[in-house]
Parts: structure tokens; C-alpha cells; sequence
């Protein structure tokens, strides 16, 4: 089942889009704004915006998608092992995305 729920990251309020089954909940991606996750989460189904991959200094992975002024959407945590698995990722989350909001 996949669900968008408020909650907190490091810079304070956001939407979490997760994915649940099987006993557990997977963090697809966030949304730091705390009123827009519906726009994010279409940006993250059409892939509207720049995709990046970035790198974090621990060596893990995530995605960021921003918008044309370049402000951040929505991103991912930073915990996969590698850039293709990160981008596997953002392609689980733009399916997930597709059921919450359809087109």
C-alpha cells in the first residue's frame, strides 16, 4: 500500500511518500513543503523538473527533484549503495507516485 503521511526531516515539516507491506514502511521519498505534497508528488509521477542523482559524503545515494527556479520538490534519503540503484529508486517512487495521485 503506498501512502502519503506527514512528518518531519531534518529542515522540519514534510510529506512522506511510503511504501507498506509485508511489516514494514520503505521512506520512497519526502517533501519538504508542508502544504504542497499533492504538486510534489504529480512532479515526482510526470518527472516534471531536473532529476538528480548526488552523493553524500558517506558514500550513500539519493535523488533530488527541483523545480525550474531550482528549488527542491521532493528527494529521497540518501541510502542507496550506488547511482543505478538510486535512479531504480526515483522510478519506484514515480510509480508509487501514479497511485496516489492519478493523472
Amino acid at each position: 500500500m503506498i501512502v502519503v503521511l506527514p512528518g518531519r526531516v531534518r529542515s522540519g515539516p514534510a510529506w512522506r511518500l511510503i511504501c507498506r507491506g509485508d511489516g514494514r514502511a520503505d521512506l520512497l521519498a519526502y517533501v519538504p513543503q508542508p502544504g504542497g505534497w499533492k504538486r510534489a508528488v504529480e512532479c515526482i509521477r510526470d518527472t516534471a523538473g531536473t532529476l538528480s542523482v548526488v552523493c553524500g559524503e558517506d558514500g550513500q545515494y539519493g535523488w533530488i527533484l527541483t523545480d525550474e527556479h531550482g528549488d527542491l520538490v521532493a528527494a529521497s534519503p540518501a541510502v542507496y549503495r550506488d547511482a543505478e540503484g538510486c535512479r531504480r529508486a526515483f522510478s519506484d517512487a514515480r510509480r508509487a507516485a501514479g497511485t496516489v495521485v492519478a493523472p
